[in-house]
């Protein structure tokens, strides 16, 4: 099921089953060095590159590290941000330019400064994750993956070469953070930093976010039914059908039956669009898509590639298809037990969009109230509080023991993009200690 594509159609995000995809990848030339250096755009630093992940074949993985506006990394010591694009197979970038970095695009195709932007708070480092997402490429399809454990081996010899190429950047803090598909992936690095740091990476890993994750089928997968019913989207035989099909898909995931699981999710996202009239699964506010964003087209740049550091014959991909395709029994499978290992040692917030159907609050605390750790007993009895911003209602929240849970109010899959102030609002304060 899940999914995370920032600004794609609905048609092509709200569900993870391509039968017609080719199964071939990008046909990259590899590369015998790394590419990474400094840039600047406008007032906003830092470095972009490739760095090979696999010398034999020059697989590489691409990044993008923005210093904290008006600092230096190299001097100061403000917390630095790792962040995960979800998909499976999207691009950091689509967050970086899309939503809240330093610049973004305009109509013309230049860079200008973003009004709201994390890089007010920290140093924040997008990596394009895994192979053959955004600029990062396979150069062999031995080095192509289809699980979050096999590219987490991948992130985790990226994070091994960055950190010894610049060990300065992680004299400090540092916070993970992702959205959607990275409710897979961010459990599973965070639990290998936290617990099976064999190389002993000097990654001081403090605390964990992640928007709308998708991190347990089993207690989340049956969330559509109940959501699309209170909100007005399917009468209750429709609801009576796609609970069915739910139940069918937990008893699929329950026999290990992956993929099967995976093309029933699949149906019942494309039954709601068509009983709903062809709503955004993503914010069912919205029957359209979501704007494709123009920061697209300046990433397929030459000019652009040589600003960034990227060789010239390496393609640009949004969202992969064919990671997508490659990853459809990985999307079905539980990460749950890893994230629950890692509340026991950082902090970590849990946020969803209030209208997001895709990956709905319903199912994000379902999943919240299957976990075991120490917590969950003070959780449950927690109150919850409202949260304003400006003196408005942005949402509510709750926290117990290492676990912030919070509700954005107007907000769907891509909550920085529909809510960007609340948004800076609730990471600053996750960041400062303050709910």
């Amino acid at each position: 099921m899940l999914l995370v594509v920032l600004f794609l159609s609905a048609s092509a995000n709200q569900q993870f089953m391509f039968e017609n995809i080719p199964k071939t990848h990008r046909v990259q030339k590899g590369l015998s060095q790394d590419t990474d250096s400094k840039v600047q755009i406008l007032d906003a630093k830092g470095w972009s590159g490739e760095v090979v992940i696999n010398e034999n074949t020059g697989s590489s993985t691409f990044f993008w590290m923005w210093q904290k506006l008006g600092s230096s990394i190299e001097n100061d010591t403000v917390p630095l941000m790792i962040f995960l694009t979800g998909g499976p197979g999207c691009s950091g970038e689509n967050e970086n330019l899309g939503q809240f970095g330093p610049i973004e695009i305009d109509l013309d195709l230049n860079p200008i400064k973003r009004n709201t932007t994390w890089s007010d708070l920290v140093h924040i480092l997008f990596i394009d994750y895994p192979l053959d997402a955004g600029y990062s490429f396979a150069a062999s399809s031995q080095d192509l993956v289809n699980t979050t454990s096999q590219a987490t081996v991948h992130l985790y010899k990226f994070l091994s070469i960055i950190t010894k190429k610049y060990p300065v950047w992680f004299r400090r803090e540092a916070y993970i953070f992702g959205y959607s598909y990275a409710g897979h992936y961010i459990p599973d690095i965070a639990y290998k930093l936290l617990f099976d740091n064999h190389e002993n990476l000097p990654i001081k890993l403090t605390k964990v976010a992640i928007g709308d994750p998708w991190v347990d089928p089993l207690s989340q997968a049956d969330a559509y039914s109940e959501f699309s019913y209170a909100a007005s989207l399917i009468d209750e035989h429709q609801r009576s059908e796609i609970s069915q099909m739910e139940q069918n898909s937990k008893s699929q995931i329950s026999v290990g039956n992956y993929l099967s699981a995976n093309s029933i999710d699949s149906m019942i996202q494309e039954r709601l669009g068509k009983y709903s009239g062809g709503v955004n699964l993503m914010n069912i506010r919205m029957y359209r898509d979501y704007n494709p964003g123009i920061h697209a087209k300046w990433l397929e740049l030459n000019s652009t590639k040589a600003l960034l550091h990227v060789p010239q014959h390496v393609e640009w991909v949004y969202c992969s298809d064919k990671v997508s395709h490659d990853f459809r029994e990985d999307i079905m499978m539980s990460y749950r037990d890893y994230l629950e290992k890692v509340l026991e040692k950082v902090p970590v917030m849990i946020y969803g969009g209030q209208d997001d159907l895709l990956v709905s609050n319903v199912g994000v605390d379902a999943m919240i109230h299957s976990m075991s750790w120490y917590g969950q007993k003070y959780f449950q009895k927690a109150q919850r509080g409202v949260w304003k911003v400006q003196n408005s209602v942005a949402g509510y929240y709750k926290k117990a023991g290492n676990l912030v849970r919070v509700w954005v109010n107007k907000a769907g899959h891509l909550v920085p993009y529909d809510q960007p102030e609340n948004a800076y609002d609730m990471v600053k304060r996750f960041i400062n200690e303050e709910w």
